[in-house]
């Protein structure tokens, strides 16, 4: 089974090093990063090309979910797609350990736990305060995440999920008019066409978005849009969170 990343990206130059970096050092890497890029105008291009232990493509992107799906069509058959954020960070076993308990579960589709992940720039790098709130939200969360799996009603963050390639085609990958709930969407659809599981590995998620939404309501804002709006049809009234992204395709 062939293991590719794809990573929708926009203007990521302060981010991106440190995820490319995390996946050249992997004890397994991935055969191959796509990375669908949806118009930078920073450093970001330049930054992806130092990375020759990568063997990266660099396609057209646009909004995270169509970034995801442009990348997933290029992915070959029998592959599992770790769709990944440019702004996370894995630990150097993570590909092999997430892979290896993927297939032991016999998934067709996954999500990852979280925790927060600090840069210099960002506010809880020297405050304590927020980091303690930001971990106990992400805490609630991954039980949230865990326990609404159980419950057949699959959660999922799309910093880092995984899918089979044959089940992404099956339930046409992710619906770019759902954003920002594209990713539970996904998983929810995942759920009634396969099997789904929560992996143990975590993932360290950036809290750019934190600051610059109300950080504490932020993850609970979301939860509502995924669990009841979209359950009511309205999540395509609902305005992208983040709206560098332009919607193209």
């Amino acid at each position: 089974m062939k293991l590719i990343v794809v990573m929708p990206c926009l203007n990521e130059e302060k981010y991106i090093c440190t995820i490319l970096k995390d996946l050249s050092w992997q004890t397994k890497k991935p055969d191959k990063v796509i990375i669908a890029d949806a118009g930078s105008t920073d450093k970001t291009l330049k930054i992806i090309k130092k990375f020759k232990k990568l063997n990266i493509e660099v396609i057209n992107g646009g909004w995270p979910a169509t970034g995801r799906n442009n990348g997933a069509k290029l992915c070959p058959k029998n592959s599992l797609i770790y769709f990944m954020d440019a702004d996370i960070s894995i630990p150097k076993d993570f590909i092999k350990k997430t892979s290896e308990e993927f297939i032991k579960k016999n998934l067709d589709c996954a999500a990852t736990k979280n925790k927060p992940f600090y840069r210099k720039w960002e506010k809880g790098y020297k405050n304590s305060f927020i980091r303690l709130m930001d971990n106990l939200i992400y805490t609630v969360t991954n039980q949230a995440i865990v326990i609404f799996s159980f419950l057949g009603l699959p959660l999922a963050i799309g910093t880092c999920m995984l899918a089979k390639k044959e089940l992404v085609e099956k339930i046409k990958g992710f619906d770019v008019e759902k954003s920002p709930v594209e990713d539970v969407d996904f998983a929810q659809r995942a759920a009634k066409n396969g099997k789904f599981g929560v992996l143990k590995p975590l993932v360290r998620i950036s809290t750019r978005r934190f600051d610059k939404n109300n950080r504490h309501f932020f993850l609970f804002q979301i939860f509502l849009r995924a669990v009841i709006f979209s359950k009511l049809g309205l999540s395509k009234k609902l305005k992208y969170f983040d709206p560098k992204f332009k919607k193209t395709s």
